[in-house]
């Protein structure tokens, strides 16, 4: 296989997606105003990431650019303002790399009148074989049976030539004479070109004009014998020589005549499917779905593994020529009634104005070009709804350059404005400055995502690609319904026509029983019953539904992954691979979206890791999408690993594979000592490695730090917090984020700032990280000293806890202070017990004193923005207020939802929690209304006791990542650090009672809230007395208590909903969180 070549698997156009463009409209890289291919090769990514699967180019090599290159002088060459031949090759090459399929035109019925072969021609003899390479006439009468198709510009077929003193023919502009295929030095030459290009690496050729290559008196001069005899010829050629390449018939035809292109499956591969696009336009048009399913049904059957290609809109006008002449006038009347539009016998405006900008209407059309039977082929700047220039000549206002972003040029070229081959739109609803790639990447919800969304969802199944179809009639004619279906699966389209709401009744009985799952929410509908099936449309709506088949689902040996081209198809969004590693991820400690349904899964990048010289490892990016709530990516390190040679645990095997007849199995490479080892090097040696999309680095600590490791093997923990842990020696570990998100994490963010711009030595210091660039950076892993991290400070509270109830064992309980807050009780002074409590509040102040100093570094005066302390301010106050009220309602909801999956002696108290809601917002109420002072600051956002390990008798923060269940922009904002305080007030009750709940004294529960108010009471003494006096805190008791009570009331009631859904034998320790403060 060339260097430059690809895997093509069978008949690879028929699940294609197809993208066409002309690269003097793509990207101009050297600034002269033109396109070309180094521009082109640039923009890559882009159509990667958009879907597409093959590159449809327009004409590029040399020409006069009468017709926009369709007039070729040179088929061994590229236009020297598109680049060389090199770049050419450059280009393909890099496509193919991206696993993208490059398509050609092969304009074989003319040439341009500067081509040599008719320079030479027009100067030789009469009844030579130079002169008979085109079709020459001493007269302008012949073939009067041919139409004119160029009718605007032109008034015959034929043209003089005062050099030849004859007239050549030509079936389109006067300065493109047509080749004479009935000389066999003609065959031979257009061999040559197709060799040259096939020979290089194209994958297709698409056939410009093939239905006019011979002209015959008594005919049309269309579809004649003879034009099927040399596709044929072409075809054989084909087969013989290359077996994996594909001709694209361009036949504006009537159905009965297109399908001839296919011959018997020994001509074309595909053929454009001309008379659908106008017919989609005047359904819409009509609001009748008749136009679509006559002319789907006149269509004739297509030879086995042959394909329509169908589209919207492409580089031409939208020709009206296969439509009636009723038909043609209401086109004309309501899609182009300004008169400049129309062209021809056609429309020359672009999708987004044809609709009038409709999203809805734009929307619509694309889900049918997705799901009609074909191959769609998209038009360069629809996926973005591109607009057009009516001003510009002939169709060169569909033709206009790629809208980027909103810079100068739209971001296609750095030239001059004036000297661009054609202006950029500037039209207001359509300008450049509004409708461009980077503003519809950075919105979610733009055209641009929904065209890769569909894109997507339209690659995952099949069906869809070149399945059947089946028409539905129901009563309703503004409804289109059909079936695709292939032999493991069924999808049921459903399109609203009209531009009001509809409903359709729809005869499902033969899939009685089975439900209908909307594609693209993932969301099941009621099963289909004996009574026809009831559906509901808003305007111009459509749903795509799966109708799984119990029969045909596929079995479990399809969980194997089988690659049978270049080991790097496998992350190809048409492969299972995305798929099997978000249902191993689901499965995972570390996976953050446990009760949450996957919608989609798609590997975003992979990046190659070599080991020992192999490259058989990588790093995966996978971006999972949800029916609610936002996506997430994940880091899944993967490796292909032989039976015979498995390095790894059984849970870390994620599938068997199967690659070019070699079994092995895929595996979480996280699990192989030499996966950790080659990321310890690329921190230690400052290196990069190279993804498809993007690049990971490695970047030691300014400090320089000994990384090396000896011999000894690493040893892997892995955590419910999307974290893992390897350490490769007693005080050397590399902590990988397993779930990532843009920007710095907070824990590498404060951490690096406490180190570098504090006193505070009581964390694990960085030594370095791991750093994923593409366009924004997310961090990926920390390089840090180790810490045992068996030694928690929850298992040390416990371990008090339970030597305290056996002590106490079958006591009663002393008094507890009820009702009396936090600060309040530091100004009483109570004396608190020693004896049995001793050790316990000994520690407790420790923690309180870390805590302190803690928080004391964390309000460091820093210049930079997202670190520097700021003031509680009232609209702070208020925002506070609203947003602790706002997640009180919510957790109140949602425990109500949930009250009768609880146990029966449980319920009476979950009502009372219900019951106390007015008493629960009175608590917070406080904040609001009273002048609270204090600083707002980054915090620690989930400080709890199973974060703090000892270290010695130090209490050490281990992780600065904050509440992995929150974005992470959420967790870098600023607030009162008494937020933390009571977050450790809570897992102290936490420890208190989930201790008492073990225990087998009778008074364990008793004596344990008592422990804990001791404990937390000298906790938070030593918190405030080591912080008096810092602007971080509020100088009132009172409003320091209003703090705490409300950020410890949130805490519970979420604690309380958590354990409703996944722990309701622990809902006895989460209660009196909630119930001491509404009692």
């Amino acid at each position: 296989m060339p260097a430059n070549d690809i895997h093509r698997p069978p008949q690879w156009y028929r699940d294609a997606i197809l993208y066409e463009v002309h690269v003097r409209a793509f990207a101009d890289s050297n600034g002269d105003g033109i396109g070309d291919f180094p521009g082109l090769t640039g923009r890559l990514d882009y159509l990667q990431q958009l879907g597409v699967t093959a590159i449809w180019l327009l004409p590029f090599y040399p020409s006069p650019l009468r017709d926009d290159g369709y007039d070729i002088a040179d088929y061994f060459d590229v236009h020297p303002s598109y680049g060389t031949i090199e770049d050419f090759k450059e280009f393909l090459a890099e496509a193919h790399a991206r696993d993208m399929h490059v398509i050609t035109e092969l304009v074989i019925n003319h040439t341009s009148d500067q081509h040599p072969w008719f320079q030479r021609a027009r100067r030789a003899a009469p009844g030579t074989p130079e002169r008979d390479f085109y079709v020459w006439s001493d007269t302008d009468e012949r073939y009067p049976e041919v139409r004119i198709i160029f009718s605007d510009t032109e008034t015959s077929n034929w043209a003089w030539d005062g050099e030849a003193e004859a007239y050549y023919w030509h079936r389109f502009f006067s300065h493109q004479p047509d080749l004479n295929w009935d000389n066999s030095l003609v065959r031979e030459s257009v061999m040559e070109v197709l060799d040259f290009w096939l020979d290089m690496g194209v994958d297709g050729l698409r056939l410009d004009a093939v239905p006019y290559l011979h002209e015959r008196e008594g005919t049309n001069g269309e579809n004649l014998p003879e034009t099927h005899e040399e596709l044929q010829r072409l075809r054989a050629h084909i087969d013989a020589k290359y077996g994996d390449r594909m001709l694209l018939a361009e036949a504006n035809q009537w159905p009965e005549d297109s399908v001839a292109y296919f011959g018997n499956g020994d001509e074309c591969h595909m053929a454009f499917h001309f008379p659908l696009m106008p017919r989609l336009y005047l359904a819409l048009e009509r609001e009748n779905r008749l136009p679509i399913v006559d002319i789907l049904e006149q269509t004739p059957e297509i030879p086995e593994g042959a394909q329509w290609a169908i589209f919207l809109r492409n580089h031409d006008e939208l020709t009206l020529e296969m439509v009636s002449e009723e038909e043609r006038d209401l086109m004309w009347r309501s899609y182009a009634p300004d008169r400049r539009a129309r062209l021809n016998l056609g429309i020359r405006r672009r999708l987004a104005p044809l609709l009038e900008n409709d999203r809805r209407r734009i929307e619509l059309l694309i889900s049918l070009l997705l799901s009609l039977p074909g191959t769609p082929v998209l038009y360069y700047g629809d996926e973005i709804g591109m607009g057009d220039n009516v001003f510009l000549a002939d169709r060169d206002g569909v033709r206009t350059p790629m809208q980027w972003s909103n810079d100068r040029n739209a971001g296609f070229s750095k030239a001059n404005p004036q000297s661009l081959y054609l202006p950029v739109v500037v039209d207001p609803q359509y300008h450049f400055e509004t409708v461009n790639v980077e503003a519809q990447h950075d919105n979610p919800n733009s055209l641009l995502w929904w065209v890769r969304r569909m894109i997507r969802r339209r690659r995952r199944h099949p069906a869809l690609g070149h399945g059947d179809i089946r028409f539905l009639d129901p009563d309703n004619p503004q409804v289109l319904t059909y079936l695709r279906q292939n032999e493991v699966e069924t999808v049921l389209v459903v399109a609203n026509l009209s531009r009001h709401s509809q409903y359709v009744e729809l005869d499902l009985s033969e899939f009685a029983g089975q439900h209908l799952v909307e594609l693209i929410g993932n969301t099941e509908f009621p099963a289909v019953g004996a009574l026809p099936y009831l559906l509901t449309l808003s305007p111009y709506a459509f749903y795509w539904f799966t109708i799984p088949s119990p029969g045909k689902l596929p079995t479990d040996s399809t969980k194997q992954l089988t690659i049978s081209g270049p080991i790097d198809d496998m992350f190809s969004p048409d492969q299972p691979l995305a798929e099997t590693l978000a249902e191993f991820a689901s499965h995972q400690v570390w996976f953050q979206a446990r009760g949450r349904r996957r919608l989609s899964a798609e590997v975003f990048d992979a990046i190659p890791v070599a080991i020992e010289d192999e490259r058989r490892t990588w790093i995966a990016l996978l971006d999972i999408e949800f029916v609610t709530g936002d996506p997430q990516r994940y880091v899944l390190p993967i490796s292909i690993q032989s039976h015979n040679a498995l390095t790894v645990p059984d849970p870390a095997i994620i599938a068997p594979i199967e690659h070019n007849g070699e079994s092995g199995y895929l595996v979480d490479a996280l699990h192989d000592p030499r996966f950790s080892d080659a990321l310890r090097l690329a921190v230690q040696e400052n290196s990069e490695m190279l993804g498809r999309m993007g690049s990971l680095y490695g970047q030691p600590s300014a400090a320089e730090h000994d990384l090396s490791t000896g011999e000894t093997v690493p040893l892997l923990r892995q955590t419910s917090d999307g974290e893992a842990f390897v350490q490769f020696r007693s005080d050397l570990t590399l902590k990988l984020f397993r779930h990532i998100e843009p920007g710095i994490n907070p824990d590498l963010e404060l951490r690096r700032f406490l180190t570098e711009r504090t006193n505070f030595e009581r964390l694990a210091p960085v030594y370095g990280s791991l750093e994923y660039h593409c366009g924004s950076d997310f961090s990926v892993g920390i390089m840090q000293r180790s810490l045992d991290p068996e030694k928690t400070a929850w298992t040390l509270f416990r371990r008090f806890c339970n030597e305290y109830l056996d002590r106490t064992s079958d006591q009663p309980a002393p008094p507890v202070r009820e009702g009396i807050g936090w600060a309040a009780a530091t100004e009483e002074s109570a004396a608190l017990p020693t004896t049995a409590l001793e050790e316990s509040l000994e520690r407790a102040a420790s923690l309180g004193i870390t805590t302190a100093e803690f928080h004391h570094a964390l309000a460091t005066f820093t210049e930079e923005p997202d670190l520097r302390p700021e003031p509680f301010n009232a609209h702070y106050r208020q925002s506070l207020y609203q947003s602790l009220r706002a997640v009180e309602r919510q957790e109140l909801r949602a425990i109500r939802r949930l009250v009768g999956t609880a146990p029966e002696p449980i319920r009476p108290f979950l009502r009372e929690i219900l019951d106390g809601e007015q008493a629960m917002l009175d608590q917070i109420d406080h904040i609001r209304r009273a002048p609270i002072g204090g600083q707002r600051t980054r915090i620690h956002g989930n400080y709890r006791l199973d974060e703090l390990r000892l270290f010695g008798d130090d209490f050490y923060v281990l992780d600065l990542s904050g509440d992995h269940t929150r974005a992470m922009s959420e967790r870098r904002l600023k607030t009162s650090p008494l937020r933390d305080i009571a977050q450790m007030l809570r897992s102290l009750d936490y420890v208190s009672l989930s201790t008492a709940l073990d225990h087998p004294s009778t008074t364990a529960r008793e004596q344990a809230n008592y422990w804990y108010r001791c404990v937390g009471e000298r906790f938070f003494s030593a918190y405030y007395e080591t912080l008096a006096g810092s602007p971080a805190l509020p100088t009132s008791i009172e409003d320091i208590d209003a703090l705490l009570r409300s950020y410890e009331l949130a805490r519970a009631l979420r604690e309380v909903h958590w354990e409703l859904v996944n722990r309701p034998d622990w809902l006895e320790v989460a209660l009196p969180g909630v119930l001491r403060y509404i009692r």
